[in-house]
């Protein structure tokens, strides 16, 4: 029975799954190196891959974890990339214009033409763009709605 709830509580938190993050990598083995390592130690990363072709950071989250986007994006700045736009695939609700990832107590404006159902967990896929104003409120462009 507490297994079962257990189960049931973390399946209903807000967090994200997949982060695959612009960047501007260059042909540094060094600075690859010390960005998947400084990702690869985050609590919660499953696996980083970095797609120099792409320019693509690519990180898939373990269940339950408390990786944020900002802290993502920190640690490639950290490394001296500047991250840019991110694609993202996320669980939370929608509210009143807002995606919110309880979670994480973070809430993202609601752009695109996809909408998620109001107050139902969910998971999207959408585009955050890379942040003009760090004190504004982030931006997801939703591309997909998936129960």
């Amino acid at each position: 029975m507490l297994v079962a709830l257990i189960a049931l509580t973390s399946a209903a938190r807000g967090e994200f799954l997949r982060i695959d993050q612009s960047a501007n990598l260059q042909e540094c083995a060094t600075c690859g190196r010390a960005l998947s390592a400084a990702l690869g130690k985050m609590r919660g990363v499953e696996s980083v891959d970095l797609d120099t072709a792409a320019q693509v950071v690519k990180v898939v989250l373990r269940p339950d974890n408390r990786v944020r986007l900002e802290a993502v994006r920190d640690a490639i700045k950290a490394v001296g990339y500047a991250p840019g736009e991110a694609r993202v695939r996320v669980r939370g609700t929608a509210a009143d214009g807002e995606f919110r990832v309880e979670g994480l107590d973070q809430a993202y404006r609601l752009a695109g033409e996809k909408r998620p159902p109001a107050r139902e967990m969910v998971v999207v896929e959408g585009t955050v763009p890379a942040a003009a104003d760090p004190r504004a409120q982030p931006l997801l462009d939703v591309s997909a709605v998936n129960p």
